[in-house]
């Protein structure tokens, strides 16, 4: 009797062992299976993350090379639109009525095609420089920047008196001035003086828009020459 209950005994103890290591063993692949799922989670987001960092490193090169692309250009465009200042050429605008505004001279000029990209920035106006009758200087274009007002001569720098000073186009009988103002003439003889010295423009560098181009008159055949020449300084 005391075996068979021995015996029970052990039978029940191998059982309750079996079960334990059964448990132990599910267990153990339950926290596998987890740190296998775990791996392969850790493995999916590095992944990702590479694959992230390639595309970012992708778009970067591009965007390098995009604006490397664009900067070679703008340099390129810019130096070919450079010029040494070789003279001054004289225009009027030969525009009647009141002064004209600059608003309209640049879409006027745009629609020529005159546009000319130099250093970041378009300028419009094909001139380098604008006089107003009250003696006002505007610059529109840098003096280094090839012009758009004399066919085959635009490394002159040119400047344009507003108005009109021919007798052809400006009767006697329009409101508008037939000369340029006294104040006008003032500012462009200063401006020429200044830009002679800048320079070392001799005075045959100076010339009128009509001594480049046979097919016009401008600046006007009123215009005031011998009172120009007169107040012109040489260099």
């Amino acid at each position: 009797m005391a075996i068979l209950e021995s015996e029970s005994r052990k039978r029940d103890r191998q059982i309750q062992e079996h079960q334990k290591s059964t448990l132990d063993f599910c267990r153990r692949k339950s926290i596998s299976v987890n740190i296998h799922q775990v791996g392969i989670k850790l493995f999916d987001i590095i992944r990702c993350d590479i694959e992230f960092d390639r595309k970012s490193a992708a778009i970067k090169w591009l965007l390098a090379a995009i604006v490397i692309g664009v900067y070679s250009v703008s340099v390129f465009v810019s130096v070919s639109n450079s010029i040494i200042p070789t003279g001054i050429v004289i225009h009027h605008s030969a525009t009647l009525g009141p002064p004209v505004k600059l608003a309209l001279l640049r879409k006027a000029h745009e629609k020529r095609g005159f546009n000319s990209f130099y250093w970041g920035r378009v300028y419009s106006i094909g001139y380098h420089y604008l006089i107003y009758p009250d003696g006002t200087i505007v610059p529109t274009r840098p003096e280094h920047l090839r012009g758009a007002h004399v066919r085959g001569h635009n490394t002159y720098i040119g400047i344009c008196l507003i108005g009109n000073f021919s007798s052809t186009s400006n009767h006697d009988d329009n409101a508008q001035s037939l000369l340029p103002t006294i104040a006008q003439m003032h500012s462009l003889s200063e401006l020429c003086n200044r830009l002679g010295e800048r320079y070392g423009f001799r005075l045959d560098q100076i010339k009128l828009h009509r001594d480049l181009d046979l097919t016009t008159e401008c600046p006007g055949d009123r215009f005031p020459v011998k009172d120009l020449i007169a107040e012109l300084k040489p260099h």
